[in-house]
């Protein structure tokens, strides 16, 4: 499990700064896209388009490892 979470860390990382950003204050911190773009000012669908990409990206880093994003999901939720 910690090199599991070792790696989606990593995916995450490799993300650009303001995408990482978004996708930490949404999927790990749990606030609304309403909230990170008031937080950030930008729109809600800079925010969406933000989470899109960045899940994409994250579950093409991971799938070599055959992790899922829900996996990478709940194991945040879990730590």
């Amino acid at each position: 499990m910690k090199e599991r979470n070792q790696l989606i860390q990593e995916a995450i990382d490799a993300l650009p700064p303001k995408r990482r950003q978004v996708f930490q204050l949404v999927k790990i911190e749990e606030r609304s896209y309403e909230e990170v773009s008031h937080m950030l000012h930008v729109s809600i669908s800079t925010v969406n388009d933000h989470i899109v990409k960045a899940t994409k990206s994250i579950r093409e880093n991971l799938e070599r490892y055959h992790i899922t994003v829900i996996g990478i999901i709940s194991l945040y939720l879990i730590s």
